[in-house]
This record gives structure tokens, sequence and C-alpha cells, in this order.
């Protein structure tokens, strides 16, 4: 079987070694597009996600299991994986009518009184903050109960609340009202180290900040520096590349759509530091697309000619 290779590109991951001998009867000829997929041995495309996968699932393990207990670390807290549904009830509480039941549910992990005024649309550290410490299994189990009554109950108010986490990394020119879009100088964690022992900070840092947040009125630099666009960029190229079937460009952007989908389920809304590697990732998208879109044209009726198919007696 022949045919032209950049027509037929989507035929993809063919390798030498997996080419098959097929016999085709005289008269039996194909004269439609063949589906090379099913001719092959097998592939190998899912060989390097996988293996991938298996060693950063090494690592992880090696990270938690040995490597932090013997450095005595402080764990985590739960709640720090925990900003949709935490928001998503913050929401319900502010806007919805509960249950006796429903109240109590939330009030036995926070303080049911102190939720709507600590509730942020774009930021979900109040919220987080409230949970309170000693929270049993059991009452942990009742607030997520509670948390999925609620969302089949007001599923609007669900979706309302995540999309308000979470838009800022999918709009372009949106830019952060929480944190600054880069953190300079004396903020942030750096406050916690002050005294501990010497360390210095950019003697520029205010002026650099004030002559940032004067950028931003400019609409073109907040298109070029927010998150948004980036994001966008990750769902558009993601979205093309399925749409040509080249499964090969889609497993190199699994990088950028593993960091699009931590930002969406984060704390922050359009929070630069998070975004950071879909800047870094855009690029490589791009070309991707464009290698796509070169050498994965779609076989359309009478626009290419069909494969040949050479018979063997």
């Amino acid at each position: 079987i022949s045919a032209d290779f950049e027509y037929y590109y989507n035929w993809k991951d063919i390798f030498p070694e997996e080419y098959k001998v097929i016999e085709i009867a005289p008269g039996k000829e194909i004269i439609q597009e063949v589906l090379i997929r099913g001719m092959l041995k097998g592939t190998r495309q899912w060989r390097a996600p996988l293996m991938a996968l298996a060693l950063l699932g090494a690592a992880m393990f090696a990270l938690y299991g040995a490597v932090l207990p013997t450095l005595e670390a402080a764990p985590t807290p739960e709640t720090e994986n925990w900003s949709v549904p935490l928001q998503q009830v913050a929401r319900a509480v502010a806007s919805e009518s509960l249950t006796a039941e429903e109240s109590a549910a939330i009030d036995a992990a926070m303080p049911l009184a102190q939720v709507q005024a600590a509730y942020n649309g774009e930021l979900s550290d109040p919220v987080k903050a409230l949970w309170r410490d000693g929270v049993t299994e059991a009452q942990k189990a009742a607030f997520f109960r509670t948390w999925a009554g609620l969302g089949l109950k007001y599923p609007a108010t669900y979706l309302s609340a995540t999309f308000h986490n979470s838009y800022g990394y999918l709009l372009p020119g949106y830019v952060s009202t929480i944190k600054p879009t880069f953190l300079l100088g004396m903020e942030g964690r750096t406050t916690l180290i002050d005294g501990a022992f010497d360390f210095t900070v950019n003697p520029k840092a205010n002026e650099l900040k004030t002559r940032l947040q004067s950028l931003f009125q400019y609409a073109p630099f907040r298109l070029l520096t927010a998150p948004g666009a980036y994001g966008a960029i990750t769902l558009f190229v993601l979205a093309a590349i399925l749409s040509m079937r080249k499964r090969g460009n889609a497993l190199c952007m699994l990088p950028a759509l593993f960091t699009l989908i931590g930002c969406l389920f984060s704390a922050v809304n359009g929070y630069y530091r998070y975004a950071m590697p879909l800047y870094f990732t855009a690029p490589v998208a791009l070309a991707l697309l464009a290698q796509a879109a070169r050498s994965g044209l779609r076989l359309r009726r009478g626009e290419m000619p069909a494969p040949e198919i050479r018979a063997v007696s």
C-alpha cells in the first residue's frame, strides 16, 4: 500500500518496523481511504505517557512516603485541596435557604454564622480558614453529604461559585484583584522569615510595582500578561488538534491541560503564579497546532487522490 505521506499523515504513528504485508486478491482493490491503524501490529504512542505517569507516581510516593517524614515536615492542611466544595457551600449559605439539618452539618465543620461574611467569590482562603480544628471523620462525612445534597438542590449556585473562582484563567485580559500579578519586594511569605535571618529584597520593588500597575490601564498589556489568554489558547489548540484526530499531538498537550485544570480548581481566580506554566507551553501548543494543520489534512471527497493499492497474486 502506498500513498503520499503528507496527505495521509492522519494515519499517523506508523513506524517502519510495524508495517504488515497485506495480500489483496485481484479485483478486490480498495479505492477508498484505508484505515492503516487496523493493519498495524500495535502502537507505541502510549508507552511514553505511561512511563511518565509511572515515574511521576514513584516520585510522589517517595516524596510523601519517605522524604517529608524524614524531614519531619508538617502535613498540608486537608482544606488546601477543597477550594471548590468549600466555595460552593459558602455560596449556598450566603444566597440560599438551608434546612436545620444542613445548617447543623455545616456548623459542625465551620462556624456557620461567619461563612457569609468570609465568603469571597475570587478567593477561597477565607472560607478554608474557617474549618474547625478537631473535626471528626463522622462530621466530615456529614459535611460532604450535605455538600452533595446542596449541589442537587442548587446546581446553578454551585456552577456560579465555581466559575466565579476560576474565570480569570479563561477570560483574556482579566487581572486578579486579589493578589498582584507579580510578587515583588517584602510581601507574601517573605514576611514569615523576617527576623529569622538576614536577607534583602530589591530596593526598587515598590517603584517597580507602581509602574506595573500603571501599565495595567492599557488593554494590550493586560491581554499579554493576564493568564486568561493562555488558558484560552490551551483549550483552542487542544480542540483543534482533536478535531484533526492528531492523538500524538494531543498527548503533547497534557502538561498544559493538567496545569489549566489545576488552575480552575485552585484557591485564587486568575493568579499569575499558578498559570505560569501556561505562558511557557503556549508557543509549544501553537507549534503543535501548526504542525498538525500542515501534515494532518483530513481527507475530503474528491480533494485528494485515493491511496494506491497494489494487488498481490
